[in-house]
């Protein structure tokens, strides 16, 4: 029998793609432009280091201080890095091999990524003041008196707030493809809103499982890593066996969330030819 009625499964189950073709397409790639993103990652980590303050100086003495500037460079950079890494990614599908030049995004691409993001901003703002409405709402209706809401566990407010969270995780998949439209086809927000809309119609429960069972496979890397990597650390008392171990994370953490991405954009253009 089939699990999913008419009018769901057109929604959510009649369009299908390959998780395990999506894996062993992005293996394959991977292999192909390893070296590029090794660098990338590596660039994208240097970045990031210079957000930690111990890695610049002394504390801050001022919004201008020399430590403020070398963060905010920091991290607009590695910001314009990440995302340029997405559009890396997504040439990696249409060219043998990619180069560094393939980072680069137009002002138009970049001032499209900045709307988005000040759309998600209002986004998860608004969903946070409804839910905590919601909840308290719920808490009110369920105990006796306003001063006990917050050291009451309301199911009706907590109901509230799961009906939301699901109506939220429905929302993202159907939009999870705006940014990669907005890198590979130069879309506006709108225009790309609709395209994620579109290629998504029909096939958002499978991308549900699938990007669950991405986050549970990227869980169980990180974990075991972790446990290698903090287990070399506490054993051993050379800085550089240190600094080897530390860098093995942080290279093997670089490889998998570019495997990982690769994965996301096989599924992206497996949708967008079936669409």
């Amino acid at each position: 029998m089939n699990c999913c009625t008419n009018w769901f499964k057109s929604g959510c189950c009649s369009k299908d793609f390959s998780l395990i073709k999506a894996i062993k397409d992005s293996w394959e790639i991977l292999k192909r432009n390893i070296w590029v993103f090794l660098v990338v990652g590596i660039v994208i980590q240097i970045s990031a280091s210079l957000l930690n303050p111990q890695s610049v100086g002394s504390a801050d003495t001022g919004l201008f201080s020399g430590i403020s500037v070398i963060k905010l460079i920091g991290f607009l950079f590695m910001g314009y890095v990440s995302l340029g890494s997405f559009k890396l990614i997504l040439r990696a599908y249409t060219q043998d091999k990619v180069t560094f030049s393939d980072l680069i995004l137009s002002w138009r691409v970049c001032w499209e990524i900045l709307k988005l993001i000040f759309l998600l901003v209002i986004l998860f703002a608004v969903f946070g003041v409804v839910a905590m409405f919601s909840y308290f709402i719920g808490a009110y209706l369920t105990v006796s008196g306003l001063h006990n809401t917050l050291e009451t566990v309301s199911p009706i407010g907590v109901a509230a707030v799961a009906v939301l969270a699901i109506a939220l995780l429905g929302f993202l998949l159907r939009y999870w493809f705006v940014l990669y439209a907005i890198i590979d086809k130069q879309f506006t927000v709108s225009k790309a809103l609709q395209f994620s809309t579109q290629i998504t119609q029909g096939a958002r429960c499978k991308l549900l499982w699938s990007v669950a069972f991405l986050w549970f496979v990227l869980a169980f890397f990180i974990a075991v890593v972790a446990v290698i990597v903090f287990y070399g650390l506490s054993f051993s008392s050379q800085p550089q066996f240190k600094d080897v171990f530390v860098l093995l994370w942080n290279n093997l953490s670089s490889v998998f969330n570019v495997l990982f991405g690769l994965v996301y954009v096989s599924v992206y253009k497996q949708l967008e030819k079936v669409s």
